[in-house]
């Protein structure tokens, strides 16, 4: 029997099945994203991913010297990601190769439209000559808890334009109105757009907080803050100040007309800032809006046209 070609084994080879992803690296002041398509589960508990990486790579160098890196997946209609890190990245604050990205907390990128990440400390390299497989615990991926109780993952708005925003406490009356506006714009909405609500609180007050909301929008309760940090969403006294001042008849509104008392539930970021970020349905970040008050958020006819 003679030994197979390169040609026939890289053929064969080709056929099998793995996902294609983007494998997130940083050390110091330097990140990079390769697209890579060798990404496979190899444990339950603990949980570890394994990768294999070029050796000759700009990741391997940067994965040899950190003990973190990222897993990145995308929607199957944003495949151009792909071709943009077939080649080295360049870095700019907040972008690798003009795609969004977040630094992590451990300082490696997660794209920011990815539909699932993984970030993961590194346990173990093997090196096989050409490649090195890393193996990686994960430490975090995209999940947070909706209102309800129930798990929630943004990969469920797939194929939808999509508003999310982040919100302050629990019983913040500037943040439920806001919430009460996009719920009576619901008919002006495009057909299947989702609209999302974070809060940096605890999910039994959140639940307490927004009784008074029909089922029309997701609300969601981030209490570590796993997400706020990692989109950078922003506190500042001076913004709650100045939001209190410009924005007083909302305020009033909030609370003698709507029924949304401030004190009903303390919990989570007081001098929080709103942010909001809309994603069309490929799953693309086409605008976020970093409010400088507590009031200042993307205008709703903006929204309302952006969702058709």
């Amino acid at each position: 029997m003679t030994h197979p070609s390169d040609e026939e084994l890289n053929v064969s080879t080709w056929k099998i099945p793995s996902p294609l992803g983007i494998i997130g690296s940083g050390f110091d002041n330097e990140y990079n994203g390769m697209t890579a398509s060798w990404i496979t589960q190899v444990n339950m508990n603990p949980l570890l991913i394994a990768a294999g990486i070029d050796n000759k790579s700009v990741t391997h160098e940067l994965m040899t010297q950190s003990n973190f890196f990222t897993i990145n997946l995308f929607s199957e209609n944003y495949t151009k990601v792909f071709v943009k890190f077939s080649k080295p990245a360049i870095y700019s604050e907040g972008f690798l190769n003009k795609e969004p990205i977040t630094l992590s907390n451990n300082n490696v990128p997660i794209f920011n439209n990815a539909l699932v990440w993984f970030e993961l400390s590194k346990k173990e390299v093997h090196n096989y000559g050409t490649h090195s497989l890393y193996i990686g615990e994960v430490v975090d991926c995209k999940t947070i808890d909706s209102d309800d109780g129930t798990e929630f993952d943004l990969a469920s708005i797939k194929g939808k334009k999509a508003l999310i925003s982040f919100y302050r406490y629990s019983s913040c009356p500037f943040c439920h109105l806001r919430i009460n506006e996009t719920i009576n714009n619901n008919t002006n909405f495009g057909e299947g757009f989702e609209t999302i609500a974070i809060f940096n609180c605890t999910l039994e007050s959140l639940q307490k907080s927004s009784s008074k909301h029909e089922a029309s929008i997701s609300i969601l309760a981030d209490e570590d803050r796993k997400y706020f940090d990692k989109y950078s969403v922003e506190k500042s006294g001076i913004g709650v100040l100045a939001g209190s001042v410009i924005g007083l008849f909302r305020f009033i509104k909030a609370i003698f007309i709507k029924g949304f008392n401030p004190l009903k539930s303390l919990s989570g970021a007081f001098t929080g800032l709103p942010v909001d970020i809309l994603i069309n349905a490929e799953g693309i970040v086409e605008k976020v809006k970093y409010g400088k008050t507590t009031i200042d958020h993307i205008p709703m006819s903006e929204i309302i046209d952006f969702s058709k």
